[in-house]
């Protein structure tokens, strides 16, 4: 069918109007996506962003609980000499002090330099190293009682914290005496004497 001599430009311009309405269609298609594209990412960020932020403060709250649960008895065994620096002046004072209230008949000691300990069962020490001091003594003693009686005076004196790694004894003569100053028995003990520091070396300081 042969259309009218002024029909076609009719038709041009329609089809002109619809391809620009296709492209402008195409262009506002795109751009809507790339908004969306960028709302997405934008919100994704910012979630991430709350997420992290709500984690730090939940780990902030966490740090304040651990805080005010253990940090009495933080300070506790740091003044116990558990934490921090060895006290080893005190230690050889109370045993100087109870060798003469025991009137033990003599005492000798020796400590060897603090080295790093690993004890045989499983120990998770976080930021701290687990230290140990070895205490050699031997001692002359009226009865075997006297050794006890001094670990007493240990326990309830010195500052820090031991355990008693082992000890032997010997008779020291044929016959008994009742004499003080006399050794019936010679003992030989090694005492580990445990603190705790940094693992980085950093001092710890109680403010």
């Amino acid at each position: 069918m042969k259309l009218p001599e002024n029909t076609w430009p009719i038709l041009r311009g329609a089809l002109g109007w619809l391809l620009l309405c296709l492209v402008l269609s195409v262009v506002l298609l795109k751009l809507s996506l790339y908004i969306r594209g960028q709302a997405e990412s934008s919100f994704t960020q910012q979630d991430s962003w709350l997420k992290d932020i709500s984690r730090k403060y939940l780990s902030i709250d966490d740090e304040k609980r651990i805080i005010k649960e253990h940090y009495p008895r933080f300070v506790t065994f740091y003044r116990h000499g558990v934490i921090g620096e060895e006290q080893r002046l005190n230690w050889l004072e109370t045993l100087k002090r109870s060798e003469k209230a025991l009137m033990i008949p003599s005492l000798r000691y020796e400590i060897q330099s603090r080295e790093p300990y690993a004890p045989d069962f499983g120990v998770q020490p976080g930021v701290f190293q687990i230290n140990a001091s070895v205490m050699k003594l031997t001692l002359g003693l009226l009865h075997e009682n006297d050794l006890a009686l001094l670990l007493r005076e240990l326990d309830k004196n010195a500052t820090g914290l031991y355990s008693v790694k082992g000890c032997t004894f010997k008779r020291a003569q044929k016959e008994i005496s009742s004499d003080p100053s006399k050794e019936n028995i010679t003992a030989e003990c090694e005492l580990l004497w445990y603190t705790l520091s940094l693992a980085n070396g950093n001092e710890i300081v109680l403010k």
